[in-house]
């Protein structure tokens, strides 16, 4: 960090230390790539040049917050994603979350409750970089049209959320299905791979990609314009003081926008694990799973995916407040404010 000049020191190197542990060597190098394509957003302007943030710049910063945000938020709550996955890929062997940890640790002790957590993790700082990266860029975008009031307001947001939805599903969609496979199989990163392209080749990667985007574009949605609004009505600044507020608006967006969305997470999970052929459209596969399993499967996990929902979007999004604002990406709105183009 030190020697590309990252000011990054305090809580945000202690995470990236707890994320990146010195056994986990292999994964730095995703870390310095992504650090290093930070750096070269962030150099000093040449003498007579503008000082403005340009739209990569605004990106990469962006994005890195993102990606830091993502990646402690995953390893923090790893263990409630596992109890969900496993819970969602047979509704009828575990009545609820309690049941279902007790029997894994029983198992496979409490390692279990980590297995996936590497590539989770891995995977989760790339989608995440360009998740908030493409959300904050075409709301940066968007929001040079109006005066950030009323409803193109949530337009903005809205349409800023499917966007960097759509765009980091790329890289979500195969962390997910290479993470559930060696949650629910009990194998590694490696093995789940091999499965996955063994079975259905590299498309096998991508199983269930529309079913995320059914879940995922409208949870975004609700989540990110509940919290954008919450922001505006009480003034939510990543200031030290406003963390309780920030980590309640998020947690708030997150809970609802989970409840609504879980009968797609679910078909989402038979997707990635095989247990739904792919021609499936979603529609029959809710019809399918309602029918022969009954309406409660189609909510099987919702407690620890509301729970690990509101936790990951509380913590998640003021982790991503506090990098942003220590990356220094506020002057695009400043100059925007100020009446710049």
């Amino acid at each position: 960090l030190k020697a590309i000049h990252i000011p990054l020191h305090g809580a945000p190197l202690r995470a990236l230390q707890m994320l990146l542990p010195g056994h986990a060597l292999r994964y730095r190098v995703v870390l310095i790539g992504l650090l290093l394509g930070i750096r070269s957003a962030r150099v000093s302007p040449s003498a007579g040049a503008t000082s403005e943030v340009t739209p990569l710049r605004l990106f990469g910063e962006r994005a890195a917050a993102g990606a830091l945000a993502g990646g402690f938020c995953t390893g923090l709550l790893h263990p409630l994603d596992t109890l969900k996955t496993i819970r969602q890929a047979d509704g009828s062997k575990f009545g609820n979350a309690v049941t279902a940890a007790r029997a894994l640790v029983a198992r496979h002790g409490i390692g279990g409750l980590y297995r996936g957590v590497l590539p989770a993790v891995v995977g989760a700082m790339p989608s995440s970089a360009l998740y908030f990266g493409a959300y904050e860029f075409v709301k940066d975008r968007l929001g040079r049209y109006h005066d950030g009031q009323g409803p193109l307001r949530i337009l903005t947001h809205a349409t800023a959320a499917a966007s960097g939805n759509i765009a980091s599903s790329m890289i979500f969609v195969p962390k997910e299905v290479l993470k559930q496979r060696a949650q629910v199989a009990g194998t590694g990163l490696s093995a789940a791979l091999r499965g996955v392209l063994k079975e259905r080749g590299v498309a096998g990667l991508y199983a269930g990609f529309s079913a995320v985007l059914w879940r995922n574009v409208p949870s975004a949605v609700i989540r990110f314009v509940t919290f954008e609004e919450l922001k505006a009505a009480f003034d939510l600044k990543p200031e030290a003081s406003k963390t309780p507020a920030l980590l309640a608006a998020g947690a708030l967006a997150g809970g609802i926008s989970s409840f609504c969305t879980t009968p797609l997470d679910v078909v989402k999970t038979r997707f990635a694990t095989g247990l739904l052929s792919k021609d499936v459209s979603v529609v029959r596969a809710l019809t399918t799973i309602g029918s022969r399993e009954g309406v409660r499967a189609l909510w099987a996990g919702c407690m620890p995916r509301v729970v690990m929902s509101a936790m990951f979007t509380g913590v998640g999004f003021s982790a991503f407040e506090f990098f942003k604002a220590k990356l220094k990406t506020e002057p695009l709105e400043a100059e925007r404010s100020a009446g710049k183009p």
